[in-house]
Order: C-alpha cells, then sequence, then structure tokens
C-alpha cells in the first residue's frame, strides 16, 4: 500500500467516507409485527474491516407547552418545547468482515419494534417521530445512511 492509499484510509477513517450506505424500509411500518430493512453499502476505493452492520431505530417526543407570563404589567403568551428520546432500538444485520474496495454489499434482514412501543403521531401540543440510519460500524467515523424518518403506525 503506497503513502497516497494510506492517508486516503485515514481520511475516510475520520469522515466516515469509506463507504456509501443506503438504507431502505417498507412504507408500511407497523409495531408488533415484521418490518422488511435492505441495507447497501459501496465500497470507495480502500477496502474496510468492519465490526459489524446495524440499524438503529428511535423515537423521539416533542411537547410544546404554552404559558403566559407577566412582562412590564402585560400577559404575554410563551411557548417552550421539551424533547425527548422516548425509544431506542439496535440490530445487527452482520458480524465482522472485511468489504473489498469498489464493490457493493447488501443486507436484507426483517426486524420488529416491539409491542407497546409509541406509534407515530402528531397532533397539536405533542409529536411522535421515528428515525432510523444504518451503519458500519469501523474504526472512526462509521459510515451511515443519515437519518430517515419513518411512519409507524
Amino acid at each position: 500500500m503506497g503513502l497516497f492509499d494510506k492517508l486516503k484510509n485515514i481520511a475516510n477513517s475520520i469522515t466516515g467516507n469509506a463507504a456509501k450506505v443506503e438504507l431502505f424500509v417498507q412504507a408500511d411500518v407497523y409495531r408488533n409485527a415484521p418490518i422488511c430493512v435492505t441495507i447497501e453499502a459501496n465500497v470507495k476505493d480502500a477496502g474496510i474491516e468492519i465490526k459489524r452492520v446495524y440499524l438503529r431505530a428511535r423515537a423521539t417526543e416533542t411537547v410544546r407547552i404554552t404559558h403566559t407570563e407577566i412582562v412590564n404589567g402585560n400577559s404575554v403568551s410563551k411557548e417552550r418545547t421539551e424533547m425527548k428520546q422516548i425509544h431506542d432500538f439496535n440490530f445487527d444485520f452482520s458480524g465482522a468482515q472485511y468489504l473489498d474496495p469498489n464493490k457493493p454489499y447488501g443486507w436484507v434482514k426483517e426486524i420488529s419494534l416491539p409491542e407497546g412501543v409509541q406509534a407515530s403521531y402528531n397532533v397539536y401540543p405533542r409529536e411522535v417521530r421515528w428515525e432510523m440510519i444504518a451503519g458500519l460500524d469501523t474504526a472512526g467515523n462509521d459510515p451511515d445512511s443519515g437519518w430517515k424518518e419513518v411512519f409507524v403506525n
């Protein structure tokens, strides 16, 4: 491996650009039912050693609270937003392996969100949003798909 390849590997490790990762989730996601998920990765110019291929699913609840304050003798309505993560799940799609350069890879798995999790919801003042991200667990910054919003029924 030449100096340029070593520098490229270091840069990819730092930036997470060793591979392009894409996440595909079926349109209708239901709680306590199988969800078909596909993760695809296209490795760039240098091969990478990964510990695992994973999917993370999380739900965030946002509540908008309106309250009234007295400011200089005048009644003023103000809105405060509270946000918290209410669900967070990890799913492994593959174990440790070496991914060759300039090759596409794909993993397909059925997952299910446990019974009793909160569905997506958006009625003022409360909102619950679900997101998923797929990634390759490797040294440095993991190449990932970026968060993708999904609607959970």
